[in-house]
């Protein structure tokens, strides 16, 4: 989907990282949609992440699963990446629409196409102000500090 979505973008440059069984299916869709602006980047080593983001405008998951909390995303948003996401799962609960993150309908290529033409649109003030809404959320509400406390609390209110 964000292939199809970025093949329509062809000015904006979308990095993927990371491999797996779907891998070449991907690629080739890249290739036969024309969709020189995707970069395939590969098995990217953990040591290599931090560079990757350093360098990144934004962090995008176009995830299709309902999974309960996205590492990644949670990583990303550390680093203070502003996140474009799948309105699907935990990923609402992560971060807030317009404030660290776009939202976006999961498998709706309009709509991805939408965002990241949003997201290029915005402003090198309003992109840092999305960087730094994510830092700031990820340090006070996905900290492993905060973690703890909440596990604590959770056990002392059980427990009395």
């Amino acid at each position: 989907m964000l292939v199809r979505a970025a093949a329509r973008v062809p000015e904006h440059e979308v990095k993927k990282a990371g491999s797996g069984h779907e891998e070449a299916r991907v690629r080739m869709l890249a290739e036969e949609l024309h969709a020189r602006n995707v970069v395939f980047l590969g098995f990217v080593q953990r040591s290599s992440h931090l560079e990757l983001w350093e360098r990144a405008q934004a962090f995008v998951v176009p995830s299709v699963w309902y999974e309960n909390a996205s590492i990644a995303a949670l990583e990303a948003m550390a680093q203070g990446l502003p996140i474009i996401a799948s309105r699907i799962g935990g990923l609402p609960e992560q971060v807030v629409d317009g404030q660290t993150r776009l939202l976006v309908e999961a498998q709706n290529v309009d709509a991805w196409e939408q965002a990241l033409r949003r997201f290029r649109s915005l402003s090198g003030e309003a992109k840092d102000r999305l960087a730094q809404a994510a830092q700031r959320r990820s340090s006070e509400r996905f900290s492993w500090r905060g973690h703890l406390d909440k596990v604590f609390s959770a056990y002392s209110e059980v427990c009395g």
